[in-house]
């Protein structure tokens, strides 16, 4: 026997984006007048139930007036299926050993909503390195990983970035105006890559992207290194290393 339901309207809302969401496979949209035909509702309590999922982005309406899932639950879909392939037994041994050939620790990093989210991390067994978590706690523009990110993001997720995140300022360079953020994302593009050095007093941290298709962005593999042992050699030497080990994740993602 299935338990009482303490909030109907709740109930009613996702059962209607349950139908969007599954229902719908082909991503046209459904009508107002089907929806509330399948979930035999008023037509007016589903506007309304429609009209709230849309203002917080889990519904959208289309150009021809009919409602399919919207970019919340797209973003929902997309970090449910990165966890899935980062956590992946293959994803953990390649980056793995590459932290162990650099003997240094990695993190893969997504963005998702407009925030970093950090998929994986890898750590070699050494005395001295960094426990990269410990830097998780900073602006998402003082991480190389965020900038690539922000970077490499498409036009509306830059935006939902933005919203959530506010610009640089003290994080990037003095960045407070659009204009320069932009300036400064297009360079970052430009080199491929973003390194700081020196990143606080003692580090030097790196990130390049990891792209797929047609130059989608699929996430950015980051690196952290105490700066005593990075030398400009080393830098150069870990940066190419990064790149290298991005298109295999290109492929794994």
């Amino acid at each position: 026997m299935k338990a009482a339901v303490p909030v109907k309207s709740l109930k009613k809302a996702l059962d209607i984006l349950s139908m969007l969401a599954f229902d719908d496979l082909a991503r046209e949209g459904v009508a107002l007048s089907e929806i509330a035909r399948r979930m035999a509702m008023p037509a007016n309590t589903v506007h309304n139930l429609l009209k709230t999922m849309a203002a917080c982005d889990y519904v959208a309406q289309t150009p021809a007036g009919t409602y399919g899932v919207g970019p919340r639950m797209t973003e929902m879909g997309r970090l449910n299926r990165l966890l899935a392939t980062a956590t992946a037994p293959e994803t953990q041994r390649r980056l793995s050993q590459i932290s162990d050939s650099l003997d240094e620790a990695l993190t893969l990093a997504a963005l998702v909503d407009g925030r970093r989210v950090a998929l994986c991390r890898a750590a070699p067994h050494q005395a001295v390195g960094v426990n990269a978590t410990v830097l998780e706690s900073r602006s998402l523009f003082a991480m190389p990983t965020g900038r690539v990110l922000a970077a490499y993001a498409e036009p509306a997720a830059l935006e939902r970035l933005i919203d959530r995140n506010g610009l640089p300022d003290a994080a990037w360079n003095g960045i407070s105006g659009r204009k320069a953020l932009d300036r400064a994302l297009a360079d970052l593009r430009a080199r491929g890559h973003e390194r700081i050095a020196p990143d606080g007093p003692d580090l030097v941290s790196f990130a390049v992207p990891v792209l797929g298709e047609g130059g989608r962005l699929l996430a950015a593999l980051g690196c952290h290194a105490p700066l005593f042992r990075c030398d400009a050699k080393r830098q150069t030497f870990i940066l190419a290393q990064l790149q290298r080990a991005a298109k295999d994740f290109s492929t794994l993602l």
